[in-house]
């Protein structure tokens, strides 16, 4: 059994790290943690530094399960202790998460389901996620597949429509 399988196995095995989770909450979570074996495996030659690197991971699991699981009750607050601790184990294993980051997404992970909350908060600490309000358009090189290109060619090329900023329930005007 290789160090990352055997680690994983450890991983699985131990309650405070899936406990507040479903099962295929847990597996996205467990999903990201083997990708996360794979990367610290590269770079970790030395055993006891791969055991202390997963033994970091263990404990970001912890925090995270405990953050998705009392989502509702998440503070926006960068001082906030968990945060801390949270972004204290990505930055240990290399990640440049700040507590302010993880705050100002506090309101966006409480409201989304627990399996979006992990895949938003593995983005977050793996630095490939980026604010669900955010507008990204693709490099100008790609185009569309043709097919596709042909649905959404009126969507891209003609303008968006101008709001009616008429108030029809109200016959208040503001001109006062």
């Amino acid at each position: 059994m290789s160090r990352v399988e055997t680690a994983l196995q450890t991983l699985f095995e131990d309650p405070s790290v899936r406990d507040e989770l479903h099962d295929d909450e847990a597996n996205e979570l467990f999903k990201w943690a083997e990708g996360e074996l794979g990367k610290l495996e590269s770079v970790e030659a030395d055993d006891a530094a791969f055991e202390e690197k997963v033994g970091e991971l263990r404990r970001l699991l912890r925090g995270m399960n405990r953050l998705v699981g009392r989502r509702a009750d998440l503070s926006a607050q960068a001082d906030d202790e968990a945060l801390v601790k949270l972004t204290d184990h990505a930055n240990a294993l290399g990640y440049a998460l700040t507590p302010a980051q993880l705050a100002a997404s506090a309101g966006e992970i409480a409201a989304l389901d627990a399996k979006s909350a992990i895949q938003r908060l593995t983005g977050l600490i793996s630095g490939t996620d980026t604010p669900a309000h955010a507008h990204t358009e693709p490099p100008p090189e790609q185009e569309p597949p043709s097919g596709l290109a042909s649905l959404l060619g009126r969507f891209i090329h003609e303008p968006p429509p101008t709001p009616d900023l008429e108030d029809h329930h109200n016959d208040q005007t503001f001109d006062q």
